[in-house]
């Protein structure tokens, strides 16, 4: 089971330091990040998975916006092979997430995953339902505010 960690504890508690600069961060930068970035603003690169998530605006500076605002005041998801990701409560829908029967939910709640990883950095929209009841585990918290 994952431990989470709002994101003023995550910062005091040393679990979590933001991987770059946003400003000279390019999350296209790769072959690997070019693929992720392109799997989730693409319906046709993000089908053919058993789930993928597709935003809605699939420009490159939005993109880079919802990376912004989730290293800046995301919480702090840690899993329990110790992987760290990030989620942001966006608070509005982001775009469908498509599954083997069609659209399976509208994600409002960005995902950034390998974020100790730049070489791995990259994220998507999540259900936030799937957060809600999720608190900090040093002050109680909710993590999506």
């Amino acid at each position: 089971m994952s431990i989470y960690y709002c994101h003023s504890c995550a910062l005091k508690l040393g679990h979590y330091v933001p991987p770059g600069d946003p400003n000279t961060l390019n999350l296209t930068g790769s072959a690997y990040l070019l693929r992720k970035f392109m799997e989730h603003t693409d319906p046709v690169w993000g089908s053919g998975k058993a789930l993928s998530s597709i935003y809605s605006d699939p420009a490159y500076e939005t993109y880079k916006n919802y990376y912004v605002s989730g290293s800046a005041s995301g919480s702090l998801e840690i899993q329990p092979n110790g992987n760290k990701n990030l989620i942001w409560y966006a608070g509005m829908p982001l775009g469908p997430s498509y599954g083997n029967s069609g659209i399976q939910f509208t994600g409002d709640a960005v995902k950034i995953v390998f974020v100790e990883n730049t070489g791995k950095l990259h994220h998507f929209h999540v259900d936030a339902n799937s957060y809600v009841t999720a608190v900090c585990a040093n002050c109680g918290c909710p993590i999506l505010r």
